[in-house]
């Protein structure tokens, strides 16, 4: 890491959260000058963030000269013994402009938390209790999809309209009950599941392709799962059987490609490619077939490096990303199945193993 790197955000931000291990919803400044911390909050938040922030010396607001949040960080830094700071990418240009009137700043092109993608066992932990609610939120919404019963080409739960908002407040309402907070569930139906970011709305159909990807974070922890499946009540069609299939497949062949030191292009090549040998085309222009990335990194956002596509870098042991080809077509609709695993030196181990089956 440079030396004096300077934050300014609340604890939503990871970059803030793993470096203080301290959460609060209001704006704080962190200055890490070497291997010391410097961590100034609000009066309200002072003693909380004494007692939880882990290696940082905490100091108030009104310890620190000035009304402004400008003046407060440039007393932050003078009070550190820095001269100047280094600054992530996300910090708001008008901050930037400022200190810089008083101070030396430089704007860090890279990744000045890089060791984030590198996870400790805790991490792995906390991430494995994500999971594991997750895949349970799942079983959920499968039995309630194994249970339903087709009417006019429409699925009803209990003599109800079984509908995409109804599974998603069932996978919802079960992880707040575990402490993980879900947002924007997606489980879209037929042709809605044709467009992999779309949340999905209305009567779930049967014998038509079902996406249901969960992302929560546990508010414990802040650590994120991601989790896809893709289910069919009834009778699939045999082309969405073979979508199903190729895609089941792809996965498996990228899984096989991931290690230490694997080439992320090479795993999301070893994915693409087994799509096309199973007979669907890709056409980027007009966003059909394989159109997204194979997957990415996985911790304290839901979306971390790396990136698993046509980019350049390596897999490193102690990394979790998730592995989540799919295939998209307007006509048919969408498959996507997405497991999260854990990069190793010799493979990677499987965090989530959820049953991967098209029809309930």
């Amino acid at each position: 890491m440079e030396k004096n790197v300077l934050l300014y955000s609340n604890s939503k931000n990871a970059d803030f959260f793993y470096s203080t291990g301290y959460y609060s919803s209001d704006k704080m400044i962190l200055l890490i000058k070497g291997t010391k911390k410097f961590l100034a909050v609000s009066d309200l938040e002072f003693e909380p963030a004494r007692k939880k922030a882990v290696g940082a010396q905490v100091i108030a607001f009104s310890e620190l000269g000035g009304n402004t949040i400008e003046d407060k960080i440039i007393s932050l830094v003078k009070l550190s013994g820095a001269k100047s700071v280094c600054v992530p990418a996300y910090t708001p240009v008008g901050l930037v402009n400022s200190l810089g009137k008083k101070i030396g700043v430089t704007v860090s092109g890279k990744d000045l938390f890089a060791q984030r993608q590198i996870k400790k066992s805790s991490e792995v932990n906390a991430i494995k209790r994500a999971v594991f609610h997750t895949q349970k939120s799942i079983g959920l919404a499968k039995n309630i999809l194994r249970e339903s019963m087709a009417s006019g080409g429409k699925l009803f739960y209990k003599n109800k309209p079984l509908t995409s908002d109804l599974l998603r407040n069932t996978i919802e309402q079960y992880l707040f009950s575990k402490g993980i907070l879900a947002r924007d569930t997606i489980v879209s139906c037929g042709r809605q599941s044709a467009w992999p970011h779309e949340r999905g709305s209305g009567f779930l159909l049967s014998n038509q392709p079902i996406i249901i990807d969960v992302f929560p974070q546990d508010q414990k922890t802040r650590y994120y799962a991601d989790i896809t499946r893709t289910f069919c009540k009834g009778r699939p069609d045999k082309r969405l059987q073979a979508m199903f299939d190729a895609v089941l497949l792809a996965q498996e062949k990228a899984i096989e490609k991931i290690k230490d030191g694997a080439s992320v292009r090479n795993v999301h090549e070893a994915a693409f490619d087994s799509t096309r040998a199973s007979g669907f085309l890709t056409d980027l222009k007009n966003r059909t077939g394989f159109f997204h990335s194979t997957g990415h990194g996985l911790g304290l956002d839901v979306h971390e490096e790396p990136r698993i596509g046509f980019v350049d870098g390596r897999l490193r042991a102690g990394m979790v990303v998730t592995v989540e080809p799919g295939l998209y077509y307007p006509h048919l609709g969408g498959v996507r199945i997405e497991d999260d695993v854990l990069v190793t030196k010799s493979g990677c181990g499987k965090l989530s193993g959820f049953s991967k089956e098209l029809v309930v």
